[in-house]
């Protein structure tokens, strides 16, 4: 730690790096400009992290959390909206299989996402074929 610098003083950032790494005197403005990751530190970072984003892509596994709701529960959820049932009777039938809750029923609030998200997707699909054929082509270049 350079003179002058008391233990856990915070210079103009309040970055951890910034706190531990900067050897400014915090309380001038020229703290500033010796501030922050070295050049290029960051850029780094996001493309390592890129090629990471790539090779998972292609060995076929994708980031996020599993869906509470599968396709065979969303399958008997609309089946049994189409007899006439109420969510709140659907919900307690219902089993979560994997995850946190495993074993719970999942909330009435997931289960109308769950339903929302097929007439969604097919709203999204005719709109693109929609604005497709709107498009006019494209200029051939020669």
């Amino acid at each position: 730690m350079p003179p002058g610098r008391r233990p856990g003083a915070r210079c103009c950032r309040t970055t951890r790096w910034c706190r531990t790494r900067c050897g400014a005197d915090w309380s001038r403005q020229s703290a500033t400009a010796s501030c922050g990751p070295p050049s290029g530190w960051l850029r780094s970072i996001r493309e390592s992290t890129l090629e990471g984003l790539d090779t998972a892509a292609r060995k076929g596994k994708h980031g996020g959390r599993p869906p509470v709701i599968t396709d065979d529960m969303l399958h008997t959820l609309l089946r049994r909206r189409a007899g006439g049932e109420c969510v709140e009777q659907i919900q307690l039938d219902l089993i979560i299989p994997t995850v946190k809750r495993k074993g719970g029923n999942p909330s009435v609030a997931g289960i109308y996402r769950a339903v929302a998200e097929p007439a969604k997707r097919e709203r999204l699909k005719s709109a693109d074929a929609d604005a497709s054929q709107r498009m006019p082509p494209a200029p051939s270049s020669r």
